[in-house]
């Protein structure tokens, strides 16, 4: 079996494919176990992963689980694919309602909705959240972004567990 896809945890050395090298060591939370993230990641800050040599396919699938640390109230969160937007939603860590499991303009949920496991990270408010997405793609190259537009003071994300498979549907 040939697995036509990318996996990052993050826990092994740099691999060369995303725009950020940072690393965040994220201490266990709730039933999750300590692990090593992409991040923090600030408001306003784009990662990109790119990946080339992709084998020839129809579609691929994206998968990750954000981090959302600190004051969230309702913010954005975006991922795009080679500059086309997948997924718009929003995550609240306050009072304020999100709308993930959603997108924007879905129905808001409270916050923390969808969320793997909520706790605190020195203080601040923490939810991990889990997303999976598919979409039609050919090209050989890949490039994945991921950003929150504007956070208040205190905010961040960080990133782990992202995979990326290619697929033929027909």
């Amino acid at each position: 079996v040939t697995f036509n896809g990318y996996y990052q945890n993050f826990e092994g050395a740099n691999d060369g494919l995303w725009s950020s090298t940072a690393r965040y060591a994220m201490p266990a939370m709730d039933v999750l176990a300590p692990t090593k993230t992409l991040g923090l990641v600030q408001g306003g800050q784009e990662i990109v992963l790119t990946i080339a040599g992709l084998p020839a396919h129809s579609d691929v699938s994206v998968a990750f689980d954000t981090h959302v640390i600190g004051p969230w109230a309702g913010e954005s969160f975006e991922a795009a694919a080679d500059g086309q937007v997948f997924t718009s939603t929003s995550f609240s860590n306050t009072s304020a309602t999100q709308t993930f499991p959603g997108q924007l303009l879905d129905v808001e949920q409270p916050a923390q909705s969808g969320a793997l496991a909520a706790g605190s990270l020195g203080g601040l408010a923490k939810a991990i959240y889990h997303h999976s997405y598919t979409f039609a793609h050919g090209a050989s190259t890949l490039s994945v972004s991921f950003r929150a537009p504007s956070l208040p003071s205190g905010a961040s994300f960080a990133l782990d567990n992202v995979a990326v498979v290619t697929g033929v549907v027909g």
